[in-house]
């Protein structure tokens, strides 16, 4: 607990607008109880691990990569039989609460899933934007992916006034185009493609370009492991209009549209993760009726972008102390990170073998499995690790100063009665 409120990395998590300490937070809530669940098992207890599982995914989809986690209960000592009741009931629990969710989704938009869009994002963004191995000769849903760009985004717009060429948009996506494809795969394609275009082109150019991807991800890996975020000085923004950006940028001697200069019209029902601009005013709609026919739902999205900019407005609220920061960048780039601590662990795992380090095992493997999700498909960001740190350096502790197991029975004493 000392290490952690002297780590300033993990607490700048607690001083974002986001999901982040939410997840760092249910984390740490989700460890405690496994660790008391593979200490002294029950029913019970692992009923309450399995919807902490959906409880996380529900904070943060990609969390779905710790349902195995329910197989826990197999290495606990316990005849097979009660293991595996204890693994069912773990993921009934994890199960019933997202198979509830998705329901939900199911009858409120007509699509039951717990998330829409994975398909879309892993690993399609990665080997788009990081790889940029896309291109219509890797297989048919390439040529697919093509031909969908050269009808409904190249012969549109200031795309075809600039008379972009298809390699140049495919070596210069964003995550603005990116959703571009996302509304388009539903609006000219269908929802019942579920992103098949945009998921198997994905596919096809990591069969045609495997160490690229692979190195990428290898490389994003690591440095989520290896992450100095620095705290920057805080001010009130101000909330003026920005000067109208360039239209154009050049890339490689191609001109194209630059994002900041158009509002994504096909991207607005997606939200704002669409938005290529930190001002606002650059990605809202005056008149959303190009968008909805429904008055009703062109009233919510006025009261919508109303209530947003308000919050954008009083984000931050006041002005930060700048020898507090100055002190903080100073301790942080000085503090081990995740490497050390899991060097740590190994040696205590292998040297100890301290009692109950199937928590430290299943830990591990649930942090490597939420990393390499990110890794699979975005780039490098410090919210995307931070809260994980702290199950390092806590693990990293326990394999060193945990209760070493018992290496066997201890023998009766003969000439002691019984009491």
């Amino acid at each position: 607990a000392a290490l952690l409120l002297v780590y300033p990395a993990w607490a700048t998590l607690y001083h974002q607008a986001s999901s982040d300490a939410v997840f760092a937070t249910g984390l740490a809530f989700w460890a405690l109880l496994l660790a008391r669940t593979l200490e002294q098992p029950s029913t019970l207890r692992f009923v309450a691990l399995g919807a902490g599982i959906a409880v996380l995914v529900l904070i943060r989809p990609a969390n779905q990569v710790l349902v195995p986690a329910v197989l826990a209960a197999l290495l606990v000592s316990a005849p097979w039989r009660r293991r595996l009741a204890w693994t069912a009931a773990c993921l009934i629990a994890a199960i019933a609460l997202l198979g509830a969710w998705a329901l939900h989704n199911g009858i409120r938009y007509d699509d039951a899933s717990v998330a829409r869009g994975g398909r879309a994002w892993v690993p399609f963004l990665r080997v788009w934007l990081a790889d940029a191995t896309i291109a219509p000769e890797n297989g048919d849903a390439s040529r697919r992916l093509a031909g969908l760009i050269e009808r409904e985004v190249l012969t549109k717009g200031p795309h075809a006034r600039l008379r972009v060429p298809l390699d140049a948009y495919l070596e210069n996506g964003s995550n603005y185009e990116t959703v571009r494809l996302i509304a388009l795969s539903d609006s000219v394609l269908g929802r019942g493609e579920n992103y098949d275009v945009l998921f198997d082109s994905a596919l096809e150019a990591i069969r045609e370009n495997p160490w690229t991807y692979v190195r990428g991800v290898a490389d994003t890996f690591w440095e989520f492991l290896r992450q100095q975020p620095l705290r920057e000085d805080v001010v009130p923004r101000e909330q003026t209009a920005p000067s109208p950006p360039a239209e154009t940028f050049e890339a490689d001697g191609v001109v194209l549209p630059n994002p900041q200069a158009f509002a994504l019209v096909e991207g607005v029902p997606y939200g704002f993760v669409w938005c290529a601009s930190d001002y606002l005013d650059s990605c809202i709609l005056d008149r959303p009726e190009v968008v909805w026919d429904n008055p009703e739902a062109q009233r919510r999205y006025r009261e919508i972008v109303s209530r947003i900019r308000a919050w954008d407005a009083d984000l931050p609220s006041r002005e930060g102390v700048d020898a507090v920061t100055e002190i903080l960048n100073r301790i942080t780039p000085r503090f081990p990170r995740p490497p050390f601590w899991i060097a740590i662990g190994i040696v205590g795992l292998a040297i100890r073998r301290p009692r109950n380090w199937q928590t430290i095992v299943v830990l591990w493997a649930c942090a490597a499995a939420v990393l390499l999700i990110h890794a699979a498909s975005q780039g490098v960001a410090p919210e995307f690790a931070l809260p994980l740190y702290p199950l390092f350096v806590v693990t990293g502790l326990a394999a060193v100063g945990g209760e070493p197991k018992k290496r066997g029975p201890l023998k009766a004493d003969p000439t002691q009665s019984e009491p």
